[in-house]
């Protein structure tokens, strides 16, 4: 399953979830800074009152079966 198919399946069930998009480089960024600045990665933000909700999303929706949680960040 690619990022925009994982994305859709979650988003069917949280309709407020958003994906959070890659970085730009910078304008006359030297060759070796051509590559993305993060990897491939679905990266997905959501409130945290629908957190919980998210969490339970993608550990019991069988297309998903994430059982790991390798990130959580907040901004106060």
């Amino acid at each position: 399953m690619n990022n925009s198919e994982l994305f859709a399946v979650i988003r069917t069930q949280i309709s407020e979830i958003r994906e959070i998009p890659y970085p730009e480089l910078p304008a006359g960024a030297p060759a070796h800074e051509g590559k993305p600045y993060r990897d491939p990665t679905l990266y997905v933000g959501c409130s945290a009152k629908r957190w919980p909700e998210c969490a339970r999303v993608l550990r019991n929706d069988e297309r998903l079966s994430f059982d790991f949680l390798t990130m959580a960040t907040a901004v106060d």
